[in-house]
Parts: C-alpha cells; sequence; structure tokens
C-alpha cells in the first residue's frame, strides 16, 4: 500500500508543478491519463499476484 501512496504523492507533486508553471491544460490531462493507466496496470498486476 505504501507503493500506491508514493505514486499518488508523486502524481500530486508533478501536477502541482505543473500548475505553478502555468502548462497548458492537455499536458495535464495526459499526466492524469498516465496516472489511471499505471493505476489501473498496478491493480492489474497486484490481482494477478494475489491469485497466484
Amino acid at each position: 500500500m505504501s507503493f500506491f501512496k508514493s505514486m499518488f504523492t508523486i502524481l500530486v507533486l508533478i501536477i502541482l508543478v505543473s500548475l505553478l508553471f502555468k502548462y497548458s491544460f492537455w499536458v495535464v490531462n495526459s499526466i492524469l491519463i498516465l496516472a489511471t493507466l499505471l493505476f489501473l496496470a498496478d491493480v492489474f498486476y497486484f490481482n494477478k499476484v494475489i491469485t497466484k
């Protein structure tokens, strides 16, 4: 679970930095999409490990 917490804190920091540097909106959207994809991949991976 600590892995998820570290991932979320890193993503929040990236989003805050992007907002501070005033990047365009699609950059934040792409970061959020990548974050959701990584989260889904981790969930499927942990489900496979648990089913073993």
